[in-house]
Parts: C-alpha cells; sequence; structure tokens
C-alpha cells in the first residue's frame, strides 16, 4: 500500500499526476478541514497532553484550543500564497 499528499494541479509550481500513474491508483480527495474540525482534532490531541496542567477540565482544553485554532486561521489569511509562492 502507498499512501501520499499532494496539492491540487491547480496550485502554483505543481504538475498533474499524469494518466499513467492514476490508471493504477484510487484517488481520495479531502478538502481543508472546517473549523470546528480543527477544534475537535486538537482538543483529542490536547486533552491528553494538558491533563496534568488543567486538572481535566475539559472546558479549559476546548477553549484553549479554540484560541490555537483562532490564531492559525489568522496567519493563514495573514500569510498566504498570494503574497508569497513559498508559503504553500
Amino acid at each position: 500500500m502507498i499512501v501520499g499528499a499532494c496539492n491540487p494541479p491547480t496550485d502554483k509550481g505543481r504538475n498533474p499526476i499524469p494518466n499513467r500513474m492514476l490508471k493504477h491508483c484510487c484517488i481520495c480527495y479531502i478538502d481543508f478541514p472546517s473549523y470546528d474540525s480543527f477544534v475537535r482534532i486538537y482538543s483529542s490531541f490536547n486533552k491528553p497532553m494538558l491533563k496534568n496542567i488543567l486538572k481535566q477540565k475539559s472546558d479549559d482544553v476546548v477553549n484553549l484550543t479554540k484560541l490555537q485554532v483562532d490564531f492559525y486561521m489568522e496567519c493563514r489569511k495573514k500569510y498566504n500564497t498570494d503574497l508569497e509562492n513559498h508559503y504553500i
């Protein structure tokens, strides 16, 4: 089994995957996660990582995770490929 990840060929500097390769592969396109998905994913990650610090207060973990995701989303708006190609 081979699993890979790549950006779509519409991104700058990308080339489409040749048809000779595609006939041997199953392709699954997954879009970028939504805000709620990010919070759910990283809350699951943060809960065990922060359990000794926050003493199992799940509201604190979710609030901290929302702050992290908000920070990421703001950085994503500020630093995008429209400004610089290397931000891909």
